[in-house]
């Protein structure tokens, strides 16, 4: 492994916000929709999304992947690598912004 830090769990999170990490943990995909069963997008393509599970199950969610890696991945122990993006705190009884992936 490179020089890069190691995310390891949700305590972590605020230090290496807007930084290159390694997380390792468990693959996972789920439902992108606020629903609780995945929706058809407009296209007829599922909105899943990829996240990592941490040791201390944490979940860490990934950019746009592609379908192959989907099914490829999905509960496989992985190391990911790429810039940390926290999303602010919620706040109870307020409207919360949408967080949306950023561009690189």
């Amino acid at each position: 492994m490179s020089a890069l830090s190691l995310l390891r769990n949700k305590a972590e999170l605020a230090a290496y916000d807007g930084a290159l990490v390694h997380v390792i943990g468990i693959y996972y995909v789920i439902s992108g929709s606020p629903r609780p069963l995945a929706h058809v997008e407009r296209d007829g393509v599922l909105d899943l999304v990829a996240v990592v599970k941490l040791a201390d199950k944490t979940f860490v969610q990934l950019e746009d992947r592609p379908q192959a890696e989907l099914a490829a991945l999905d509960t496989h122990c992985v190391i990911a690598t790429g810039r940390l993006e926290v999303s602010p705190p919620l706040i109870r009884g307020m409207a919360q912004p949408v967080p949306q992936p950023t561009s690189p």
